[in-house]
C-alpha cells in the first residue's frame, strides 16, 4: 500500500524551493516547463502528451480526476488555480 503525504507550503516557500522564474537559466525566461510524469495525489501516469494533466503556476501536477473531484480546482500546496497543462509531443 502506497501512502502519499502532501505538505502544505506557503507560495513563498514553494517559489524558493524551485527557484525564481529564469533562475535556472541565468535570468532567461525561455526555460521549458517541467513535465512531471505523475499525479502528485494519486500517482496516475501523466505522460507529456496527456490532456488530463493539470498544473498550478508552480507546476504542481495533478490528474483531471483529482483536480475536479477532490481538489475543487485549487492546488493543495500553494492555493493556486489548477489549469490544463500544455502537451508536449516530441
Amino acid at each position: 500500500m502506497a501512502v502519499l503525504l502532501l505538505v502544505r507550503a506557503s507560495p513563498g516557500d514553494q517559489a524558493g524551493r524551485r527557484g525564481a522564474p529564469g533562475a535556472a537559466t541565468g535570468g532567461r525566461r525561455d526555460a521549458a516547463m517541467e513535465m512531471r510524469p505523475a499525479c502528485e495525489r494519486c500517482g496516475v501516469d501523466l505522460p507529456a502528451a496527456s490532456r488530463d494533466a493539470m498544473v498550478c503556476s508552480f507546476e504542481c501536477t495533478f490528474c483531471r480526476g483529482c483536480t475536479e473531484q477532490r481538489l475543487g480546482g485549487v492546488c493543495p500546496n500553494c492555493g493556486g488555480e489548477l489549469v490544463r497543462r500544455p502537451t508536449r509531443t516530441g
